[in-house]
């Protein structure tokens, strides 16, 4: 579990490439990713206008994805895991029917 100081310096880190790759480094090693799910919808998607697509948020750890709840106001939402194995299938299945 991370501290809250860990937890602030990480999202100080600036340009946006350490923070991806801190995420690419925990993720590997801890084999997982976490994101926000609810029972009806499923995972949280949020729309991007910029490019009328969808994003699915994922995070390195449970602690991001609880202040991303928290801050982004998900209270309906839980936090969950999921394999990084059967993630990086779901995207690559993704890509294919595209």
């Amino acid at each position: 579990m991370l501290t809250q100081q860990q937890i602030e310096e990480i999202l100080a880190k600036k340009p946006e490439a350490r923070v991806t790759s801190i995420f690419i480094r925990t993720a590997t090693a801890e084999e997982e990713v976490w994101g926000l799910v609810d029972g009806e919808e499923g995972w949280l998607l949020l729309e991007d206008d910029e490019d009328d697509t969808d994003v699915f948020t994922v995070f390195p750890k449970a602690e991001f994805a609880e202040i991303f709840k928290e801050k982004g106001g998900f209270e309906e939402f839980n936090v969950e895991v999921l394999d990084l194995a059967e993630f990086l299938e779901w995207l690559a299945t993704l890509k294919r029917t595209r």
